[in-house]
């Protein structure tokens, strides 16, 4: 989006199906279906893809409870005030879902099957929309895939897909570094616990990999 754009930022959605082991006293296990969690996160483009990479991850993993507490203020908070900022606030145009990994999901010994026919259109062309673009991925088979949903009112397919190939660049570029990489790289949130910055973590590190060529 940074290079088509040119913007820096970029507000989008996260969606998750809410059901992670957040509470103890919260068993979840003898329910069906997804208990939506949808929250905004505003994204910062570095100076290059590993950087960047770095940044949303602790940006992401800094979020309490994986946004399920976001509704829950914009919603059902007892002041009015509070609930009236959050519902006017910026809204994202890009909606992003992982799904998970359904090969995990669905094991060999299951009943069950992904089914390779499709299952027809998931909105009605009559659909008013809540975002520009709808972004879905899920590893199958042991493949990442990327669904991308769009109006074709708005946006030409050329847009779409010249957007979906850059994502696929970045990517095999991340893909590309990590395997050049001699060592691990991590940072802060690696290590939550002992409550150290970048560059605490990166004497650290380099105090280790100088040790071991000893």
């Amino acid at each position: 989006v940074g290079q088509g754009t040119g913007r820096r930022s970029l507000l989008i959605d996260l969606e998750g199906h809410g059901r992670e082991a957040l509470f103890e006293e919260v068993d979840v296990a003898r329910t069906v279906g997804w208990f939506t969690a949808l929250y905004p996160v505003r994204l910062e483009l570095e100076t290059d893809n590993w950087e960047t990479l770095k940044r949303v991850k602790e940006h992401l993993r800094a979020i309490p409870q994986r946004g399920l507490g976001y509704g829950l203020l914009k919603y059902l908070h007892a002041n009015p005030e509070m609930r009236a900022r959050l519902q006017q606030g910026a809204a994202a145009e890009v909606n992003f879902n992982y799904l998970g990994q359904f090969d995990q999901s669905i094991s060999g010994a299951s009943l069950f099957r992904l089914a390779s026919e499709s299952s027809g259109e998931v909105y009605s062309p009559l659909a008013r929309r809540s975002y520009l673009v709808e972004i879905n991925g899920i590893v199958v088979r042991g493949q990442l895939q990327l669904g991308w949903t769009y109006s074709e009112q708005l946006h030409k397919r050329e847009t779409i897909e010249r957007l979906a190939a850059g994502l696929m660049t970045a990517l095999r570029s991340l893909i590309q570094h990590c395997l050049t990489q001699k060592t691990a790289s991590f940072t802060p949130s690696d290590f939550a616990e002992f409550k150290w910055n970048q560059s605490h973590l990166d004497e650290i590190t380099a105090s280790i990999d100088k040790a071991a060529q000893l």
